[in-house]
């Protein structure tokens, strides 16, 4: 798969997820970004 689209140049993206694997060494780090980022969406909503 290219970096960009040879059509209109932009950006290209993985259409599926990455493979689960029991042994991925960042998931933790994933995890925590995406709580931290639900918190912040729920601290502008006024939660």
């Amino acid at each position: 798969m290219e970096g960009t689209c040879p059509r209109d140049g932009e950006m290209t993206r993985m259409s599926i997820p990455m493979r689960y694997s029991p042994d991925d060494r960042y998931a933790k780090y994933r995890r925590a970004l995406m709580e931290q980022l639900q918190r912040g969406r729920n601290k502008d909503a006024g939660y």
